[in-house]
């Protein structure tokens, strides 16, 4: 499975959930660091997080996407 990592500073999750459904019809696993998206409506936010997490990809630490993201890196260089 391909994985991509989403999320841009500043970016709304209620625009994020639409990209992650797109990777999911695609068959990618999407990952959202959660820092990296948010709304002026926490409830809001933390409903459209949810649904990513369980439905269309994962929703994990920025510290964690960028571990990963380190350890491909690594992997690539090698």
């Amino acid at each position: 499975m391909h994985i991509e990592v989403f999320g841009g500073r500043g970016d709304r999750s209620r625009r994020a959930r639409p990209r992650r459904h797109r990777c999911f019809d695609l068959g990618m696993g999407a990952v959202v660091p959660r820092e990296t998206v948010g709304d002026r409506n926490e409830q809001a936010n933390e409903a459209n997080l949810y649904d990513i997490d369980t439905k269309y990809g994962d929703v994990i630490p920025v510290q964690d996407a960028l571990q990963y993201l380190e350890e491909v890196g690594a992997e690539y260089a090698r």
